[in-house]
């Protein structure tokens, strides 16, 4: 009984973590667009670009805290061990170098003479409580910085949107993959099962003596060679989940499953549009124009540094001296205050802050540079890639062609052999022509997906 009892616990424990696994499994049925959005939003460099976002937004608040009120306050302790020493000539009498000799403040009395006198002046405890304020009124610089700051963050945006067409590029191939690679292993199924029953009929010939074994082994080794391309296809679905997984920012151990048909990806439309091209749909131009815009902030903020800058502060402290540590007792501080204005103007900086405009204006040259260079790269992108479209769209339609015509010689061969008026070989070389013809159908067929992904990304409309 005990042992029976024992048994059942263990059973119940297995069946727990099994159900507990199952449970943290998370589970996925994605299409394509539900894929992007996913990975827009777990893929750990968008995640990265959107937390840039947000420490821009600290970044212009730090900034704008330079023109707010600067407000400090001090708390200063000190204790005189010993007492600092002061020096005077020696012009006082005798009676109050006695009195000065009997306070403790000097060490003798000294006789009259033109020697300097040590005294020591001051009590041991002091201490200070005060409070500093400053306001910028007015600086030129500070205000372009101000907008130069803001058009920083503007940029991290720009960068962002970078980051979100290079992440639609990565999961789109890979997504595609996964759809290509699992519409070809539901073919090769196909095949198997159609080879199975040559095999099955030829065997059945073999040992009626109908056929040669020779006749049958050729049949086997079709079938042998189809299993393994199957096996591999299978392998290459599981790399490809695992890699669509990583594009997408999704835990490896999810399950996900693909919703998307190829037959609804239109390809022709994409390849046959040759509208005038806006070059601001690109994310990197738009990139490259705000780096112009504050390039152009950055050397209008040095000019304006040329300007003065007006600022107010005032200050109010207390302070109290004791020779006993008894602050706290009710016994006199003594306040302190002031108010002020500073006007600074300036006249000789060694030309360091002209030498930083005209470094600003190269940095600019150069962005005017890369902008130009970009739009030409952009056009030549484009007419690249719908050319490469066209080529694999012509391509694909010729390799689809070539498959069904493979697969109806393939048909009519079989119906001969089986009426006994084909033979064997013809079979099997249907059969690897027609594979070849299969394996080059989708090769195409993912071609011509890959150039779609890339003549929609070189358009700024992959998302």
């Amino acid at each position: 009984m005990k042992k029976i009892f024992s048994t059942v616990i263990l059973v119940f424990i297995l069946f727990s973590r099994l159900w507990a696994q199952e449970k943290d499994t998370a589970s996925y049925a994605f299409n394509f667009q539900q894929a992007l959005s996913y990975a827009y939003t777990h893929q750990a460099d968008i995640v990265n670009a959107r937390l840039d976002e947000k420490a821009s937004k600290h970044t212009v608040n730090e900034y704008k805290g330079i023109g707010l009120p600067q407000i400090n306050g001090t708390v200063e302790f000190t204790d005189y061990i010993q007492l600092p020493t002061s020096f005077f000539p020696d012009f006082l009498s005798p009676s109050v170098y006695g009195i000065l000799y009997n306070e403790g403040l000097v060490s003798s009395v000294p006789q009259p003479s033109n020697a300097l006198v040590p005294v020591k002046f001051g009590t041991r405890y002091n201490a200070t409580a005060g409070i500093t304020a400053s306001q910028l009124i007015f600086d030129g610089s500070y205000l372009v910085g101000l907008k130069a700051a803001k058009t920083y963050r503007e940029l991290t945006f720009k960068a962002t949107a970078v980051t979100q067409a290079d992440i639609a590029d990565k999961v789109s191939k890979a997504y595609y993959s996964v759809l290509i690679n699992n519409e070809r292993a539901e073919l090769l199924t196909s095949n198997i099962y159609r080879l199975k029953k040559l095999h099955d009929g030829t065997k059945a010939m073999l040992e009626n003596g109908f056929v040669e074994k020779i006749d049958a082994d050729r049949v086997e080794l079709a079938y042998n060679t189809m299993v393994t391309e199957k096996e591999k296809t299978d392998r290459l679905i599981q790399l490809g989940y695992l890699l669509l997984k990583f594009q997408m920012g999704m835990d490896q151990s999810a399950k996900l499953t693909l919703t998307e048909k190829l037959e609804n990806v239109k390809l022709e439309e994409a390849a046959l549009s040759n509208e005038i091209y806006d070059f601001n749909k690109r994310p990197e131009f738009a990139v490259l124009q705000t780096n112009q815009k504050l390039q152009k902030l950055l050397i209008k903020r040095e000019k304006y540094s040329y300007m003065p800058t007006l600022a107010a502060f005032g200050n109010m402290n207390t302070t109290a001296a004791r020779d006993e540590f008894d602050f706290f007792e009710s016994k006199p501080w003594f306040a302190s205050g002031l108010i002020g204005a500073r006007l600074t103007v300036p006249i000789f900086d060694g030309l360091s802050r002209n030498a930083r405009i005209q470094k600003n204006k190269i940095e600019l040259e150069k962005v005017n540079n890369s902008l130009t260079h970009l739009e030409k790269g952009i056009s030549l992108q484009i007419a690249s890639a719908r050319v490469n479209l066209q080529n694999s769209i012509a391509s694909l339609e010729s390799q689809k062609k070539n498959m069904e015509l493979a697969g109806e010689i393939s048909r009519v061969t079989k119906i001969k052999y089986e009426q006994g008026v084909g033979s064997n070989i013809e079979v099997i070389t249907a059969e690897t022509d027609l594979k070849e013809a299969q394996v080059g159908y989708y090769s195409a067929l993912y071609d011509a997906l890959i150039s779609k992904i890339d003549l929609d990304k070189a358009t700024g409309s992959l998302k």
